[in-house]
């Protein structure tokens, strides 16, 4: 299979039109195939399709325990008392909001996510009476309020951004950042915790920016072999150095 994969990708390649042209009909066959044959795969297209100004991270993928130094250094700031509201924005199918529940067992956590299959595949899998999974653009979400802690993991990222090293600016605009971040800083109490992380951005140049302070705690600004974009959307480094856990003062 990884030859004939390899014979294809010659193609795409080839110096010969119509080698060229042969590449893009096996293409399109093979994406139509899965499309027909993946849910997840087809969930992905149809939410793009449908909320086209909504949607961040175009991939799903997701599985458990995929930050646990950076959830044990929250268990330290997160005061694990029966009132505190933990929302986990673009959680896929509910692994992170999994990970989040045995970490700590008595927040009620919260679930969203713009593709309506994920939301219904983490009901099954991850039913629990504080785990609450719901559409990021129901009127449900967008009357959640009261939050102490919000996580964002790799939602505000563009593929192409991190894979074409050639690209100069960002295929993923900061302004569709910035309007989101600012959406969900109404949620969140004064006191809480924002949390972002593997994001194309800086925190720090949102418009809400000024309303938190980084924690200046062990492991919390770490560099990550990833490029940084600046607010007009410019490749600024190839690195990025950004704090992930700030504290809303105002």
């Amino acid at each position: 299979m990884h030859k004939i994969k390899q014979q294809i990708l010659i193609l795409k390649e080839s110096p010969n039109i119509f080698a060229r042209i042969c590449f893009k009909i096996v293409l399109k066959i093979y994406l139509f195939g899965k499309f027909c044959v993946n849910q997840r795969y087809r969930s992905e297209k149809i939410s793009n399709f449908l909320y086209p100004k909504s949607i961040h991270q175009i991939s799903t993928f997701t599985q458990n325990h995929r930050y646990p130094i950076l959830f044990k250094l929250c268990e330290n700031l997160i005061s694990n008392c029966e009132t505190t509201r933990i929302l986990s924005f673009g959680c896929s199918t509910g692994e992170e909001v999994n990970s989040l529940r045995e970490i700590f067992s008595k927040p009620i956590i919260y679930g969203t996510d713009i593709n309506k299959y994920c939301i219904q595949k983490a009901r099954k899998k991850f039913n629990h009476s504080k785990n609450i999974f719901i559409h990021s653009l129901s009127i449900t979400f967008d009357k959640l309020t009261d939050l102490d802690v919000i996580f964002c993991m790799a939602v505000f990222q563009h593929p192409v951004n991190r894979h074409d090293l050639s690209l100069k600016e960002s295929k993923y605009p900061f302004a569709k950042f910035n309007e989101e971040i600012s959406r969900l800083d109404q949620k969140l109490k004064k006191g809480g915790l924002f949390i972002i992380d593997h994001a194309d951005f800086n925190f720090m140049e949102t418009s809400v920016s000024k309303h938190y302070k980084p924690l200046e705690v062990k492991e919390n600004r770490i560099i990550r072999n990833r490029p940084a974009f600046n607010r007009e959307n410019i490749k600024v480094s190839s690195q990025t150095n950004f704090y992930r856990i700030f504290k809303k003062i105002d």
